[in-house]
């Protein structure tokens, strides 16, 4: 009895060891084949832009394509992983050479990225080149919404204190006076300015708002049309 125990483990074992060196050289296979794809490629001057990282996904996802092999594109972070779309920096692609295989493929460098190089076996991979498209359209109207809005502050912040010493001034000058001439347009002066700074104000509180908007739409299309690694 002891004897056939010992025969059905080491079938087992025996058996198991096969079928993991089975998946290791079908992994090994595939790596190879889509090294071999990429032999032609070459390297994108990424820069850590997420338009320019897209845009060089596309290319090699055209030539891995045309060999054969499906692949998705991924917005991630090598860095870190990302909890939300505000933590993406870049965009690669997820190689798909054979069933249940996916290599990350680093556009930058054009070669499989392996998952101790990085962050690339994680982030938010897309179902179609169309919804990472709109995904990069939404994040850049986002992004030139959120400096605009930076700016207008930085113009509304200045056009405000400029607004508080000119009431300063006109009250210590003309404050319980009569009304004359001269008062009389430096109280327009005044209301002047703050007009101005109404209206800036009015600029950055579309901005935001903008941007909000673009936020949400990015959650909802993150939610929808992606998988989260």
């Amino acid at each position: 009895m002891l004897l056939v125990m010992i025969a059905a483990v080491s079938a087992i074992a025996i058996g198991y060891n096969s079928f993991t060196g089975q998946v290791a050289s079908q992994e090994n296979g595939a790596e190879d084949a889509v090294s071999s794809a990429l032999a032609g490629c070459i390297p994108q001057n990424v820069s850590g832009n997420i338009q320019d990282s897209y845009l060089s996904s596309m290319v090699v996802l055209d030539i891995l394509s045309k060999d054969g092999i499906n692949s998705s594109i991924v917005a991630g972070n090598p860095l870190a992983e990302p909890a939300n779309f505000t933590d993406v920096s870049r965009m690669w692609l997820m190689a798909k050479p054979v069933p249940g295989v996916r290599l990350a493929v680093d556009p930058a460098a054009c070669r499989v990225a392996r998952e101790d190089e990085g962050n690339y076996y994680k982030g938010f991979m897309f179902s179609s080149p169309e919804h990472a498209s709109r995904f990069v359209s939404l994040y850049s109207e986002y992004s030139m919404s959120l400096s605009r809005s930076a700016a207008l502050n930085a113009e509304y912040q200045k056009c405000a204190a400029e607004f508080q010493l000119m009431t300063a001034g006109y009250n210590a000058k003309y404050g319980g006076k009569p009304l004359t001439a001269e008062s009389s347009e430096a109280r327009s002066g005044v209301f002047e300015k703050q007009g101005g700074c109404n209206a800036i104000s009015g600029q950055l509180g579309s901005e935001m708002r903008s941007a909000s908007y673009a936020a949400a739409a990015i959650s909802n299309l993150l939610q929808s049309s992606s998988m989260k690694l």
